[in-house]
């Protein structure tokens, strides 16, 4: 951090002394306390009562037998409202501080509590309460319990909330210890603070309790140099709180293990941080070599940045009429708080509408609730405070103007550093649920503008409006908030949470250390928490399936890739590769940027319209850099849109050598064919294949480009629109805003054979969708599967097109069912929940689900799905079946076994769908195909579907429709490619209708009325009182006439003409 010669406070006052020689420096030994041996307090305690009565092997004594290969399991039944305990005597008063817990299987618990009294009544005094660390653990570990205090009983109650009341638990011992202090207690909310040549070390002097010592100095000394036998020490008495390094080199690291120390040469464990003394400023997050380059561009004659820095000055300007914000100016404070607690309520959550007061609020996943953004809350003002300062800051640094950098400072003081205004260092009420809950650990999120505001006062530090003492204010406010992260239980169960809030989270907690200083503590995280959470969200493919599965998946995904971005730059800053590491964070930009380049082909369902994620273009170009991958650069321009010189991207994230942005093609295609094929660019050359039979003259093309104009020879090319003749190499024009042109030559290959082509598909969305589905959960919401598959019809005529049934009847009796499953049973949220289709455990007769699929005009099926059982155990098989008679007889497609030799069917959905194939001619051409699923008798568990798609290749001498679509009228009667002759009833005032015919070979080319037309190309027709001729002309083959002859008719009750 730049800092003037304001630097230099008052540290003279204060007593500091160099160590050159002096009686605590004893050939850099300090002498430790020899703590006393310790005493398990509990061991063969009575055990007299408990939540569960479990008696032989699982018995209550296990606990305090001193033997761990002994448990306490209380019966699954025996867990009153998601909780167990147990009452201990130890015979006589004891003193104790701390707890031990030797866990058998944890998964279950996630909280304890720990109390104690003189007489086993019903009052309890609290000795500890915390969430326990690493749930979800199915092998043995420990947990210890300091109390942080000494307290004094005979009876001890020790009780664990469960997350699952079916989940395991166990416990094998239960110790109690009285610790002996062997130390001094660590300084607390410590940090540097860097300057030109010197630096700062600040902390908080620790709360004296019974774990630890007293002390009277503090040790502060350089252990840069792990080599050198007489470091740098200095001393200062208690109370004093910091100490002024000076003599530093700019540029070069520095670490200081800051220790307390007793009378007797007793010491603590160290605080160690690091500092590196420049003149300039030092951000975390945003790119200061961009940045740099930005501000030299402006005293030169280039014209680059010159957008997008116009557009922060009038952003910053604005800015100067803001403000100023604070958590004391809300009307009033939250439920039980302070009106200096940040207070907030959860985004989706709204008031219940058959409740007369609304309580408690309900959730609608992905709908945001206004009430959350009045000033009755802090949430908006958070925001504004930090688009504030952000531009004001940019436009600082940029400009040198100092109006910029004081209303920055008085907008930053009044929120984090003026008693009367500033925030409370936590989140203990943000995200709260009106009428149940005042605060959630999801309200942690709500910090990240902290990851801002950190560069930002980086950036105002040379003002004369932000002093040294307004940094150590700020930074001693934010190391108390990143204590209140690190050891506060509804932090902590954010921390554990697997999904973007617990990404969020390790962003903040690592960068709030980055910039306290304590590199070695974010270093120790991203390689311990940090590394293992990216491996378990990012899945081999890329996608991520806790933010795929949300109402809005792609914000999700981005808004976790997001962090995960951060978290890999910071690790460039300590020396830990997150970038690589798995190369999961390249993996999910990979399965990303196509679709940011065309989301027309996302194949999530999205609650609503894309909101404005063009922040994720930043990161974009940060992957882009450490990649090198063209295709990033391409995406972030294209997300940019109209604002690709304009957005703040440009100033704070890398760009291209040479110039940004990128001009070029970023996709070309033909999708106006049967199906759509996309080309691959190579540099300069364009590679197209086509499926056989493919017309080459007069081919459009769709393509996405970040030029401004695109030509083929002097003839504009609209994108969808304009077509060229593909039969030899087609020449490119691209032109880019600035006049430079790049060229491409596209080259059209024809294949020798077909190409498959997506008849069907399902997520069992329509599942989800289903409103019985709110209505069953609404009675009760711990259920997970329903009943809202159609049973198999016991007549072949009511077997509909496009539905899965379940089971089948044999002889009337219904048999072999399947159900839909909904991955949890929160009825708020069921609309955000994946649904899949589960085949249930079926010893006598399988279990069953079956679709009807039309293939006629295809051949040669693949049936792909994903799959999973319910357990790892071996003893699974599934079958797929086909049948063309209505079900009378199954042919087998494939089976797929969970045995000794087949392992890739797990209890986890497989990265790469499965597939069975159908290469028999019988199966082919029929309009009612029928495909099921079935799970074998003999399989031990069920197992769950999803994404499963049916493809196939079209036949080359098929002359019939598979679809015809009027806009206007009805045929009579219902269409069928085996019938030919139609009558449509039409309004008398009807003179134009839109005819679309849909051909069941792809190869197949349609005229109406002797116009051209496809499913791609409706046509418009001009319609009279003649009959309606539709000529279907095959590859190989007679050509196929439908006729379709027009009735007028007035409506309703009219006659006919």
């Amino acid at each position: 951090m730049f800092i003037h010669n304001k630097f230099r406070r008052i540290s003279s006052l204060f007593m500091i002394i160099l160590l050159v020689a002096s009686p605590f420096q004893t050939g850099g030994q300090i002498k430790k306390a020899k703590a006393a041996d310790q005493i398990n307090l509990a061991l063969n305690a009575a055990a007299i009562n408990a939540s569960s009565s479990m008696t032989g092997s699982n018995r209550l004594a296990n606990i305090v037998d001193g033997n761990t290969a002994t448990l306490w399991q209380p019966n699954s039944t025996d867990r009153p409202n998601g909780f167990v305990w147990f009452i201990l005597d130890l015979g006589s008063f004891k003193t104790f501080n701390k707890a031990v817990l030797q866990f058998g299987t944890n998964v279950g618990s996630d909280k304890v509590k720990i109390e104690y009294n003189n007489d086993n009544g019903s009052t309890w005094n609290a000795a500890y309460e915390k969430s326990i660390e690493n749930k979800a653990s199915n092998s043995p570990r420990t947990e210890t319990a300091a109390f942080g205090q000494q307290v004094e009983g005979r009876y001890v109650k020790v009780t664990f909330t469960l997350v699952d009341t079916v989940k395991n638990f166990n416990l094998s011992e239960f110790e109690l210890y009285n610790d002996v202090p062997a130390k001094t207690a660590p300084v607390t909310n410590a940090f540097v603070v860097n300057g030109n040549g010197q630096g700062i070390i600040h902390w908080q002097d620790p709360v004296q309790d019974t774990n630890y010592l007293d002390f009277d100095q503090v040790i502060v000394t350089d252990i840069s140099d792990s080599s050198n036998p007489n470091p740098g020490t200095k001393i200062v008495d208690k109370g004093v709180g910091e100490v002024t390094i000076d003599g530093l080199t700019n540029g070069k690291e520095y670490t200081f293990a800051v220790k307390t120390a007793a009378k007797d040469r007793t010491e603590s464990d160290a605080v160690n941080l690091s500092m590196v003394p420049t003149e300039k400023q030092n951000t975390i997050l945003i790119n200061f070599q961009q940045l740099t380059k930005v501000k030299e561009s402006l005293t030169s004659t280039g014209k680059e940045y010159a957008d997008a820095v116009n557009k922060l000055i009038g952003e910053a300007d604005a800015a100067l009429t803001k403000g100023p914000y604070s958590v004391t100016y809300k009307p009033n404070p939250a439920p039980n708080a302070s009106i200096h607690d940040y207070w907030s309520i959860g985004p989706y959550w709204w008031p219940d509408p058959t409740k007369p007061d609304g309580m408690p609020y309900i959730n609608k996943d992905g709908q945001f609730n206004p009430e959350g953004y009045t000033e009755k809350y802090d949430k908006q003002s958070f925001m504004d405070l930090r688009d504030a300062v952000s531009s004001l800051s940019l436009a600082y640094y940029l400009t040198n103007k100092e109006e910029y950098a004081k209303h920055a400072a008085l907008l930053l003081k009044t929120w984090f550093i003026n008693p009367e205004t500033k925030m409370n260092p936590n989140m203990r009420y943000a995200q709260g649920v009106p009428g149940v809950t005042d605060g959630r650990k999801e309200g942690v999120l709500e910090s990240d503008k902290l990851l801002d505001i950190i560069d930002d006062i980086e950036l105002i530090s040379p003002s004369n409006s932000w002093t040294t003492n307004d940094t150590i204010g700020f930074k001693t406010w934010l190391s108390e908030y990143t204590n209140w992260l690190e050891t506060n239980s509804v932090a902590q169960d954010e921390k554990n949470t697997a999904n973007n809030h617990g990404t969020w989270f390790d962003a903040q907690f690592t960068a709030y250390n980055l910039y306290l200083g304590a590199k070695n503590k974010a270093k120790n995280y991203l390689q311990k928490t940090t590394i293992p959470r990216m491996t378990d969200q990012i899945m081999d493919d890329g996608t991520m399936p806790e933010e795929l599965r949300r109402t809005r998946p792609f914000h999700y995904f981005t808004f976790n890739l997001i962090p995960f971005t951060m978290l890999a730059v910071m690790g460039d800053q300590v020396g830990v590769d997150v970038w690589s590491a798995g190369e999961e964070i390249r993996k999910a930009y990979d399965f990303i940027t196509p679709y940011v380049v065309d989301f027309t082909g996302w194949p999530y369902d999205e609650l609503e319209a894309q909101e404005d994620e063009r922040i994720f273009s930043t990161y974009l170009r940060e992957a882009a850099a450490k990649f090198g991958e063209d295709s990033y650069w391409s995406a972030s321009d294209i997300m940019l849109k109209d604002q690709l010189t304009t957005h703040r991207a440009n100033l704070v994230a890398p760009s291209l050598a040479g110039g940004s942005p990128r001009k070029e093609f970023v996709t070309f295609s033909f999708k106006e064919l049967y199906t759509p094929v996309v080309g691959t660019i190579y540099g300069n050359e364009i590679n197209v294949t086509v499926p056989k039979g493919t017309e080459r003259k007069g081919l459009v093309a769709s393509f996405i480009t970040t030029g401004k104009r695109v030509k083929v020879g002097k003839t504009v090319q609209v994108s969808g629109e304009t077509a060229n003749d593909f039969t030899d190499p087609v020449k490119y024009t691209v032109e880019s805003p600035n006049g430079s042109i790049k060229t491409y030559m596209v080259k059209v290959t024809e294949s020798n054979k077909k190409f498959s082509v997506k008849i069907y598909q399902s997520s069992f969305t329509e599942f989800r969708a289903d409103p019985r589905i709110d209505e069953i959960l609404s009675q009760d919401s711990s259920v997970s599967l329903f009943d809202i598959m159609e049973k198999f019809p016991q007549s072949a005529a009511d077997i509909k097109p496009l539905i899965w049934y379940q089971g089948y009847y044999d002889q009337g009796h219904f048999k072999a069912p399947a159900q839909i499953f909904v991955k949890d049973g929160n009825s708020t949220h069921t609309r955000s929940m994946p649904a899949a289709l589960r085949l249930l455990k079926d010893s006598a007769n399988s279990s069953t689900a079956t679709v009807n699929v039309s293939t006629k005009g295809y051949k040669d099926l693949t049936i792909s799905f994903n799959a999973r059982t319910q357990n790892k155990t071996n003893g699974y098989k599934l079958v797929g079946e086909w049948s063309v008679d209505n079900g009378n007889t199954w042919n087998t497609s494939g089976e797929l076994l969970r045995d000794s030799s087949h392992t890739e069917l797990t209890d986890t959905y497989a990265k790469i769908p499965f597939t069975f194939t159908i290469s028999n001619p019988n199966a082919f051409d029929k309009p009612n195909f029928l495909f099921r699923f079935r799970l074998d008798s003999s399989s031990i568990g069920y197992m769950n579907l999803d994404d499963v798609e049916i493809s196939a290749v079209p036949s080359e001498t098929n002359a019939d429709l598979s679809r015809l679509i009027l806009s206007e009228g009805t045929l009579s009667p219902s269409f069928n490619a085996d019938v030919t002759e139609y009558t449509v009833n039409l309004k008398r005032n009807i003179n134009r209708i839109n005819i679309t015919p849909v051909t069941a070979d792809a190869a197949a080319r349609v005229k109406v009325n002797g116009v051209a037309g496809s499913e791609l190309r409706p046509i418009l027709l001009k319609i009279g009182d003649n009959p309606i001729h539709i000529e279907v002309t095959p590859k190989k083959g007679e050509p196929k006439t439908y006729h379709i002859n027009v009735k007028r008719v007035d409506f309703p009750g009219g006659k006919d003409k």
